[in-house]
């Protein structure tokens, strides 16, 4: 009886940050599956100073019932943003969902709902579509495909819903402008504060591959942006882990010799028709190395 009252109960904000993409057929997916699901709730969208491009391709969601538009003046990336949009939410679970996002499971909503009430942060997950795009796009298709969407993948910022009053004792650390780890701080937040992170099959298409230029450099900038976290507060990285094995082993002076002397040929093979993933940990753990000797 109570989960039968529950349903008709339950309430629902989701949350979108949005920055240069179009969002009119997640938001639409969204809408369809909330109404067919019988639920109260509210789809708040805020977007991050898009190109105008972006904001008149849009501005149609204005428009539309349960929508929440709102725009900023300037960006005020990726951490504010979210806390932008749990300040907004009215309702007391919240599902957060990148703007690249697609909904391709017609029971996504509902799937999510199965599982409410909860206490825990449920994480859906991931997905890259199974054909692999052209060259400019394979580096991150490649490790999307073969990392980011596995199960046993750790916290993922861009699919999770979690209780509303959890989020407001942990937020995403603004203090963390460049582009990196906010996730990552996030996650180990919870784990600190002893709230259960629970993976379900639910995830969504990552819909945004960026051109292997751009994916390359956005993953130089995390290990700026994780070599500059570690004198602020703890962090623990896999990258981490591998670099300080690698010293205890006496290695890291090996690789970082390899990776100077080696960076241009394993760049351009990563950006080349046939990147593989060993290359990439390589050229990051090098960049890493590299990077903190400077320091």
């Amino acid at each position: 009886i109570y989960s039968l009252f529950f349903i008709f109960q339950a309430v629902l904000s989701i949350l979108i940050p949005i920055y240069d993409f179009d969002v009119r057929n997640l938001v639409e997916t969204l809408l369809r599956q909330c109404q067919t699901a019988q639920v109260d709730y509210e789809i708040i969208c805020i977007d991050d100073n898009s190109k105008e491009s972006f904001r008149k391709t849009n501005e149609i969601l204005k428009t539309l019932s349960n929508v929440v538009w709102i725009e900023n003046d300037k960006n005020v990336g990726r951490s504010a943003i979210r806390n932008q949009l749990f300040e907004k939410a009215r309702y007391p679970y919240l599902l957060f969902l990148d703007c690249d996002s697609t909904v391709f499971h017609e029971s996504f909503i509902q799937n999510y709902l199965n599982h409410l009430p909860t206490d825990n942060v449920l994480v859906g997950g991931r997905a890259y579509e199974q054909m692999p795009p052209s060259p400019p796009h394979y580096l991150h298709w490649l490790y999307g495909s073969k990392r980011e969407q596995r199960l046993e993948a750790g916290f993922q910022s861009n699919n999770f819903l979690i209780p509303k009053t959890h989020f407001d004792g942990i937020r995403f650390d603004e203090k963390i402008l460049r582009y990196g780890h906010e996730d990552t701080i996030f996650g180990q937040e919870l784990q600190a504060n002893q709230i259960p992170v629970v993976r379900i099959d639910n995830p969504v298409i990552h819909s945004g591959l960026e051109e292997s230029t751009t994916f390359l450099r956005k993953q130089e900038i995390a290990i700026e942006n994780l070599i500059s976290l570690e004198g602020e507060k703890r962090i623990h990285t896999k990258l981490q882990r591998t670099v300080a094995f690698l010293r205890r082993m006496g290695l890291a002076g090996l690789l970082l010799w390899l990776y100077k002397s080696q960076k241009n040929r394993m760049k351009s093979k990563l950006l080349g028709h046939k990147p593989n993933l060993l290359a990439l940990d390589l050229y990051k753990i090098g960049y890493y190395l590299a990077a903190s000797a400077q320091k």
